[in-house]
């Protein structure tokens, strides 16, 4: 007597829902003192290819890092928007920005900040914001530096701040 093996068996659904939970986000500012400029775009790529597009003007005043800070936040918000809480933790981030800061922040400073209780930190209270964000999120998140307009997402980033 013979047994069939099957080694094309479907994948369950849920392992199916983890794979469609991996975005690539693309992240730029746009913050010129003089035009009161103080806006941020962003590009998510999901594992499919699908974009997405978010973008917006922070309307109160705030240096460049802030501006950088809110751009984050924003991105964060937005995937908590469009997921149940108790599926964040699978979702899966890669972000690419343009800010050295804003890599650093999130690669090393901001775990080590969180244990000082970000105390003497400049923007502590957005800081504390994002890592309550980042925390809601998969912990195997990717964070890389790259150079303005050094992919096509950052391009489009660039031309829809240049247009806003």
């Amino acid at each position: 007597m013979s047994v069939a093996i099957d080694f094309q068996s479907p994948i369950p659904e849920e392992k199916k829902k983890l794979l469609e939970l991996k975005f690539t986000i693309y992240m730029d500012t746009n913050f010129d003192n003089e035009q009161k400029k103080q806006d941020w775009c962003a590009v998510f790529v999901d594992n499919k290819h699908k974009t997405t597009q978010i973008s917006g003007r922070v309307e109160k005043n705030v240096n460049k890092l802030e501006l950088e800070l809110y751009c984050v936040l924003n991105c964060f918000q937005y995937l908590i928007d469009k997921f149940d809480n108790n599926v964040l933790q699978y979702v899966c981030l890669e972000l690419f920005t343009t800010s050295v800061y804003v890599s650093n922040i999130l690669k090393e400073w901001l775990n080590k900040w969180a244990l000082e209780d970000f105390v003497q930190r400049p923007n502590s209270e957005l800081l504390k914001q994002v890592h309550m964000m980042q925390n809601m999120f998969n912990k195997t998140m990717k964070v890389s530096f790259v150079p303005k307009n050094s992919n096509e997402y950052h391009v489009t980033c660039h031309q829809i701040l240049e247009s806003m």
